[in-house]
């Protein structure tokens, strides 16, 4: 029976390998699978589960999308353990997959802004005025290389809003408003920030944008709500 099992084994092994300079080389494809296995872990919240299967993934195939991945779980397992010492080694961790990322895409928007935000959180749960700065940098870079990132932009913002910078905060979505008018993710987040600095004429102004183009939209549904209730 285990000769059998033996037998079985090489059989697939043939199967995902092939040779090339006299070397056996396993198919790339196997990546994917444990690329997929990963995600599954992700959506279910099993974020060590997660780290092993993106890691496996990476020993197949430099894929840019395993690094981010795996460089955002280690920004999860950051954010959602008490333990500050844990938190710290695991935001590093996402840096170095974030770092690893760009040193295969030196010009990926993505890879900055996710690296942006995992300083963010540095700056913010540890006071570190420096990574506040490079979270900045690093937004500042995923717009450069694609100036309608509505994403970064929001990002931007809330990093300046966080290290008290409020009127560069405003002028950042004010920005990148020119650039994406019809962003909803944009426009909530402006009529969020005028309603935490209690300009609720402002907050409803934004708030009203967003369901002019979106109007399902349950965020700014409820912001409506709590200005209705604040009246």
């Amino acid at each position: 029976m285990k000769k059998e099992m033996r037998i079985e084994f090489l059989a697939i092994g043939i199967l995902v390998a092939v040779i090339v300079g006299g070397k056996l080389i396993l198919w790339p494809i196997l990546g994917d699978i444990h690329f997929k296995k990963g995600l599954k872990a992700v959506s279910e919240i099993d974020y060590g589960e997660a780290v092993t299967e993106f890691k496996v993934a990476l020993n197949y195939k430099k894929e840019p999308a395993y690094f981010e991945n795996l460089a955002a779980v280690y920004r999860s397992m950051g954010m959602s353990t008490k333990n500050e010492n844990n938190r710290r080694g695991f935001y590093e961790q996402s840096i170095f997959y974030y770092k690893r990322f760009l040193n295969i895409k030196p010009k990926s928007a993505t890879a900055y802004n996710g690296l942006g935000a995992t300083c963010l959180y540095i700056g913010r749960d540890f006071k570190d005025e420096e990574f506040y700065k490079s979270a900045i940098f690093n937004f500042q870079k995923a717009i450069e290389i694609e100036p309608r990132f509505a994403d970064a932009y929001v990002n931007l913002a809330t990093a300046y809003y966080l290290w008290g910078l409020k009127e560069k905060a405003i002028e950042t979505y004010e920005k990148a408003l020119k650039s994406n008018p019809d962003s909803t993710a944009i426009l909530f987040n402006l009529g969020m920030l005028y309603y935490i600095e209690k300009d609720l004429k402002g907050a409803k102004l934004k708030w009203n944008e967003v369901l002019k183009i979106e109007p399902g939209n349950l965020d700014a549904q409820k912001g409506l709500e709590a200005l209705r209730g604040k009246k």
